[in-house]
């Protein structure tokens, strides 16, 4: 992660959808960033006998294959829970965000992550217009200031009813997964336990988001490289990320290793390796994840990191998320009981999000449940009941809330959508 482009790729992906149930529209672009980093889900129903909606966006960082790894199979995965089996939702959500970092630190999995994280060109096509790790452009530095303060002045009139969502999905994702799950071993299962790459198209029609705006927000991840010398005290013989391992899931109410890198670190390509096991424990790249499921009149969203879902009730925003950063109370004291520290609103000085799914450098304590991590993929869901006069969801990464409100999301789509305009155009006018 760190590469910006001298030249924002403005192109926009764009795909709608229905059923007799639901209507959905999807955009994104990828704008500054060196690759598109981000992935997005949606299938009109993902149960047969209770027709139910899935819709997530997947909002990746220091690499794109957590983000392309979770669009493709967490929509099977969740139905494949315990809790989904007997009809609490909520409970699934929760089961399902956790199943997904328990295979991603599987080794079985790891060639699948390695071919999701290559890059879009084939090797040797790279154009020199990339600067690693270098100096943003002055208008993205610009850009990046004045949504900093606008965002600030509108957190500090935050308000718990507030939400927003959107969706995405062109539609090449699914095909490039599917080729290269097919050249692994033949021995590599599913999640499932079906086999790789054997993915219903029909029912879970899957693809990768370019971002739901240009992306001038802050990078969701410095280098180890990057961050700052300054070391934090070590207690217990533990000094970041290293020293964390996933262990038993956890229950909630309310419905980097930043050592000097050394010769492990320069050699890998993809994972993070434990310098006292030398085995593999996962991706370091990871992604936040929103995900809204639709049964009937309820609606149930699950949200780990800082992208959101916002509902239009009579065309009022009615959150459906939380924003999960180092600095709230709740997420401080977490990182802090796992031996972390915070650095500029930093986790370790290197992550600015407390929940995410993937980051397996940041949770490896043995002696600790998977939502007591220093990140942890662990949920926050929220339901409502849908009533006369709910009018959209709205899905989306942080890149849209950056510059626009909860509230002004529903006005600026809402306007469109009663004029007639199709969902996939919607947020053309705002990338």
């Amino acid at each position: 992660m760190g590469a910006y482009l001298s030249v924002p790729i403005t192109e926009k992906e764009s795909d709608e959808g229905e059923s007799a149930l639901y209507k959905y529209g999807v955009a994104a672009m990828q704008g500054w960033r060196s690759e598109m980093e981000d992935a997005h889900a949606v299938c009109l129903n993902i149960d047969e006998s209770t027709p139910t909606g899935f819709f997530a966006v997947f909002d990746g960082h220091g690499g794109k294959e957590v983000a392309r790894f979770c669009a493709l199979y967490m929509a099977r995965e969740l139905v494949t829970t315990a809790a989904y089996k007997e009809a609490d939702l909520d409970a699934a959500l929760k089961q399902v965000f956790l199943k997904m970092d328990e295979l991603l630190g599987e080794e079985r999995w790891r060639d699948e992550l390695r071919q999701l994280a290559g890059s879009d060109k084939p090797a040797g096509d790279e154009e020199e217009q990339g600067m690693m790790g270098g100096q943003m452009p002055e208008v993205l530095q610009q850009a990046l200031r004045l949504a900093n303060s606008r965002r600030q002045a509108k957190d500090a009139e935050w308000d718990e009813d507030e939400a927003d969502m959107h969706l995405t999905l062109p539609g090449n994702l699914l095909e490039e997964l599917q080729n290269a799950t097919a050249s692994s071993d033949d021995e590599d299962e599913a999640p499932s336990g079906e086999e790789s790459g054997s993915s219903n198209s029909d029912a879970l029609p899957l693809s990768e988001s370019p971002g739901a705006a240009a992306r001038i927000s802050k990078r969701k991840r410095i280098r180890s490289s990057e961050a700052s010398s300054e070391q934090a005290p070590e207690e217990d013989g533990r000094a970041g990320p290293s020293a964390l391992k996933p262990s038993d899931s956890g229950d909630l109410e309310d419905s980097s290793d930043d050592s000097e890198p050394g010769p492990q670190e320069a050699a890998q390509s993809l994972g993070r390796w434990s310098s006292e096991q030398q085995s593999y424990v996962g991706p370091s790249a990871g992604c936040t994840a929103v995900v809204a499921l639709v049964r009937g009149t309820q609606l149930l969203v699950a949200n780990a990191g800082d992208s959101r879902c916002v509902m239009s009730r009579g065309g009022t925003a009615v959150a459906m998320t939380h924003d999960h950063k180092p600095t709230d109370t709740e997420e401080h004291d977490r990182i802090i009981k796992a031996g972390g520290f915070i650095t500029e609103g930093r986790v370790n000085g290197s992550l600015n999000l407390s929940r995410a799914l993937g980051d397996m450098d940041y949770k490896q304590r043995r002696d600790i449940s998977p939502h007591e991590q220093m990140v942890t993929a662990f949920p926050e869901v929220r339901s409502l009941e849908l009533e006369a006069g709910d009018e959209f969801l709205l899905l989306a990464c942080d890149g849209i809330w950056d510059v626009m409100t909860n509230q002004e999301a529903v006005d600026f789509v809402g306007q469109r959508l009663r004029s007639g305009m199709a969902p996939r155009k919607v947020w053309g006018p705002l990338m």
